[in-house]
């Protein structure tokens, strides 16, 4: 009879949970790293975001991630076509929380970026950040930042 081991090598749902988690825990780690947090990076393997909600519960943004990619072309002429907008607005429905949401993403040709609703954080100077909105009745909007201009709107408003 097979073991885990083997059956991880060869059961395609064991390997996309397997990928999931590592996503999740990189995209965890390198957020930590540019909010400056105190961590250990082998105490975050396969926690995802709730190690960072149960450990900094006033972070002004409630974060998540998605395995999503985002041109950055469609999202400024097609924000409300992009996959990463309906992921957005699918996984806020879900969550259903009060804080603003904040999903981090890979940008093509960027890297990490936070798409977000936190209108109240300030702009970091120096940096890009695209605010789209949808021409229907709904007005729905985001914010796109890449990481390193998210994390500096978020430290001009929270200390950890």
């Amino acid at each position: 009879m097979p073991g885990f081991w083997d059956r991880a090598k060869f059961d395609p749902k064991v390997l996309e949970l397997k990928q999931e988690q590592n996503h999740a825990t990189q995209a965890l780690i390198l957020f930590c790293k540019h909010l400056k947090l105190d961590f250990k990076a082998s105490d975050l393997h396969g926690e995802g975001f709730g190690w960072l909600h149960e450990n900094y519960p006033t972070l002004p943004v409630h974060m998540e991630v998605t395995k999503e990619k985002l041109n950055v072309v469609d999202f400024w002429l097609r924000p409300t076509t992009t996959s990463a907008w309906r992921a957005y607005f699918d996984l806020a429905a879900e969550l259903r929380v009060s804080a603003p949401l904040g999903m981090m993403l890979q940008i093509s040709g960027v890297g990490f970026g936070v798409i977000h609703t936190g209108w109240n954080l300030p702009a970091a100077p120096g940096h890009t950040r695209m605010e789209r909105r949808s021409a229907t009745s709904d007005h729905r909007g985001l914010i796109l930042e890449t990481l390193p201009s998210f994390a500096e709107s978020v430290l001009k408003v929270w200390q950890p």
